[in-house]
């Protein structure tokens, strides 16, 4: 995940004299905010809640996705 673009743009001129040393950046200017390898995700995370109302009117056939229970 990218946050803002600190080299070299209008980010310098606002806030000039900010340290950019020990900030991890991409080759574009932009500040990393979280890598690619520490990305997780929850399980419940890849599926929305099935709504309460339709898991009662199923009679049991449907159950809550998990990590919404």
């Amino acid at each position: 995940i990218r946050g803002v673009n600190i080299g070299g743009g209008a980010w310098d001129e606002q806030f000039e004299g900010i340290s950019q040393s020990g900030l991890l950046m991409d080759q574009e200017g932009f500040k990393i905010v979280e890598g690619r390898a520490d990305r997780q995700f929850a399980e419940r995370n890849y599926l929305f809640p099935m709504p309460i109302q339709q898991i009662q009117l199923s009679k049991g056939v449907l159950a809550q996705n998990k990590g919404w229970d």
